[in-house]
């Protein structure tokens, strides 16, 4: 071992050795990157769809208490509003459910969508022949969507953000891994050159400096690539998948307030329904105020409009003014004017005011209102979820590519190194 010849062949192994290991490693460390970024992809598609089914089950209660509402009227103004909204969850279930963890929930989400469709059902049919019941009914089945079904959606929602979360922080790792390996490699064949000219008297081994360049040109690549890769998946996390989570919080509990309005009619209750009404309002407040921080200048116009479209008290920013060619007249009331009107006329005791409310497609109606609320936020909603899911094609950019250079780097490395050895140790010889 103490022998010029034994070093050499030792140095030479190591130098193969080394670069065979920025060959696998390399490779296997951003391809576990390309793949992780993969999978928070297609998390991010499967969230969408839970988010969806999430608002779609409190957009179908609020369009069945319209049907109630309608009772005998329901053939003759053809109730579609809620067959649209059922659309959605029906399939979102099937959609939502390609994840095997999530299988077992998501069945018994399905079972208890069926026992809810189930009872509005004969609510709505109860309603259309007349009978007093309807009221009753649509409350056992309301009550059954929030107490069962809403309850799991949320959990399958929860569980599948922290995949996503769990599946960037490892994207984020690649990074490390492929940086400490790339210097550590660098380094050592760096160490047998510098042996290598000491022991020689020959300042530079050909071999094992195009052995360096090879894996320093690759790893300068791949990093560079990994850091671009990760500045992306931060913008996504930070931006518009941010944004789309707290819009859908927005949605849900609009749409709550709308669903709990309706029932509030329904069951001739309003007044009693009023704080749970007022309640869902102040969380879609708070979630529209943590989406406005979050959003970009232009997004933040679009959901300042939400607001208005929403909340008493705001001016809408896409509004005409006065002064605007396109003007029309004072901007159409808020869902929330709208609400306190129809609460007013339940305390005064007129039935007929504010069913005619309840169920009206007008501005002057709270379905009527509250469609502007939906248009744009969903809108605005779509607009985040396609730029979320082109901000994780971003990240992925080129990422397989550097994967496969680091193999064939490390491997060139490992040829150029032994080549360069090979005629020192012949030369002992």
């Amino acid at each position: 071992m103490g022998t010029s010849p034994a070093r050499l062949r030792i140095a030479a192994g190591l130098a193969v050795l080394a670069s065979m290991v920025f060959a696998v490693g390399g490779q296997q460390a951003l391809q576990a990157k390309s793949d992780a970024i993969d999978r928070a992809r297609t998390e991010s598609q499967d969230l969408k769809d839970l988010q969806t089914l999430r608002t779609r089950l409190v957009s179908t209660d609020a369009a069945a208490g319209i049907d109630v509402l309608l009772g005998p009227d329901q053939p003759v103004q053809r109730p579609i509003d809620y067959d649209v909204a059922l659309q959605k969850p029906v399939i979102n279930v099937v959609l939502a459910a390609r994840q095997a963890d999530d299988r077992y929930l998501l069945a018994a989400v399905n079972l208890g969508l069926s026992d809810y469709l189930g009872r509005v059902a004969t609510a709505r049919e109860l309603a259309r022949l007349g009978r007093p019941q309807a009221p009753q009914a649509l409350a056992v089945a309301a009550g059954h969507l929030r107490a069962d079904v809403l309850p799991k959606v949320a959990q399958v929602q929860g569980t599948s953000a922290g995949r996503l979360e769990d599946d960037a922080d490892a994207s984020a790792g690649g990074t490390a891994t492929a940086l400490a390996l790339a210097a550590l490699v660098v380094a050592l064949l760096l160490g047998v050159q510098v042996w290598l000219s000491r022991r020689t008297r020959r300042l530079v081994n050909t071999g094992l400096l195009l052995g360096v360049l090879a894996v320093g040109a690759t790893s300068a690549a791949a990093v560079t690539l990994s850091l671009r890769s990760d500045d992306r998946s931060q913008q996504v996390r930070s931006g518009p998948y941010t944004l789309a989570r707290q819009l859908v919080e927005v949605r849900a509990q609009a749409f709550d307030a709308r669903a709990v309005e309706s029932l509030g009619v329904v069951t001739g209750d309003v007044a009693g329904a009023q704080d749970g009404w007022k309640q869902a309002m102040d969380r879609a407040a708070a979630a529209l105020d943590a989406a406005e921080r979050t959003a970009t200048k232009d997004d933040a116009t679009q959901i300042r409009s939400v607001r208005a479209k929403l909340l008493s008290g705001f001016h809408d920013p896409l509004w005409p003014s006065p002064q605007d060619e396109h003007y029309q007249g004072p901007q159409p009331p808020s869902y929330a004017d709208v609400h306190a009107r129809l609460l007013a006329a339940a305390r005064a005791g007129n039935r007929t005011a504010t069913r005619q409310i309840a169920v009206s497609p007008t501005v002057e109606g709270s379905p009527g209102s509250f469609e502007d609320v939906d248009s744009v936020s969903a809108s605005l909603l779509d607009r985040q979820q396609q730029r979320a899911d082109d901000g994780w094609a971003a990240a992925d950019d080129n990422l397989l590519l550097a994967a496969w250079l680091c193999a064939l780097a490390g491997a060139a490395a490992a040829v150029l190194a032994f080549a360069g050895l090979g005629p020192r140790l012949r030369e002992y010889r």
